[in-house]
């Protein structure tokens, strides 16, 4: 629920669109477990979207909670990241 009420947020669906208030809902969801938020948090942090000021230790462990889980999408940024920083 609080997922759907990040992405309405970001989009603009039914709401003011907010990326403030979409951090907030991932952020939400990212504490109960839910992957899809934990990539969507972990890719603000990264590139300092909404609420989330731009933080490398915040993205990781976002992003490493959401590959564990197996999202594809947050391994594939982790690799990312990772790279870059060699």
């Amino acid at each position: 629920m609080e997922y759907a009420r990040g992405i309405a947020r970001a989009l603009g669906r039914g709401v003011t669109q907010s990326s403030g208030r979409a951090v907030y809902w991932y952020r939400k969801a990212a504490h109960r477990g839910f992957a899809p938020a934990e990539y969507r948090l972990g890719l603000a942090y990264d590139i300092g979207w909404g609420m989330a000021r731009r933080d490398r230790s915040r993205t990781r462990y976002w992003l490493r909670r959401a590959a564990r889980q197996g999202d594809g999408r947050a391994r594939t940024r982790l690799r990312r990241i990772t790279d870059s920083a060699r």
